[in-house]
C-alpha cells in the first residue's frame, strides 16, 4: 500500500480542486449553505407570519373593546367603527 505523503496529498488536493483549509469538498460547501439560506428564509418568513398575526389579533382586540349595547350591534355607528379599525389595520 502506498504511504500518503505530503506531494501526494496536494496533488489529490489540486485533483480534486480542493482548497487546503476545506474540510468537505465544495459540492457539500454549496449544498449546506444553501440549506442555511433555506432555513433563514423560513426564518423571516415565520417572523413577518407572527407579526401580521400580532397585528391582526390587536385590531381585533380592539373591535372586542367598542362598547356597545346588544340593541346596537347592527348599528350603522357600530359597523363604521369596525370598519375604522379593519382600515386602519389594512394601511399600518
Amino acid at each position: 500500500m502506498a504511504e500518503i505523503t505530503k506531494e501526494r496529498l496536494l496533488k489529490f488536493i489540486r485533483n480534486n480542486d480542493l482548497d487546503l483549509d476545506e474540510s468537505y469538498p465544495r459540492s457539500d460547501w454549496w449544498k449546506f449553505r444553501n440549506e442555511r439560506d433555506s432555513f433563514r428564509k423560513q426564518r423571516d418568513e415565520l417572523i413577518n407570519d407572527m407579526a401580521e398575526i400580532k397585528r391582526k389579533a390587536e385590531a381585533f382586540d380592539e373591535i372586542l373593546d367598542i362598547n356597545i349595547d346588544k340593541d346596537e350591534l347592527l348599528s350603522e355607528e357600530y359597523i363604521e367603527k369596525v370598519n375604522d379599525v379593519i382600515q386602519e389595520w389594512k394601511f399600518s
